[in-house]
């Protein structure tokens, strides 16, 4: 049970406003976390999604597709990894 000072407000530190403000700030930017999360994770979606229908436009197929994602993805991490062991970051 909490504390309580002579006016019968809360005594702990815990319970004024500033903590109360603080909560507040860390809600705040774990919202603009989450936003440019789903931000960036939708751009993903917008590429993946352009890709998908240009090759079946050029007649390749749904398991082709996830093939061709596959070797990218491979690819990209290839070049990232001899990036980073260029620059001795690996």
């Amino acid at each position: 049970m909490a504390a309580f000072d002579n006016r019968g407000g809360p005594k702990n530190a815990s319970e004024g406003p500033s903590h109360r403000h603080d909560i507040r700030l860390a809600s705040e930017a774990r919202r603009s976390r989450d936003t440019a999360y789903h931000r960036k994770r939708r751009d993903v979606d917008e590429v993946t999604a352009h890709q998908r229908r240009a090759l079946i436009e050029l007649g390749y197929t749904r398991r082709e597709f996830s093939m061709f994602q596959g070797r990218h993805t491979e690819r990209s991490t290839a070049l990232a990894m001899a990036m980073m062991s260029a620059f001795g970051i690996l």
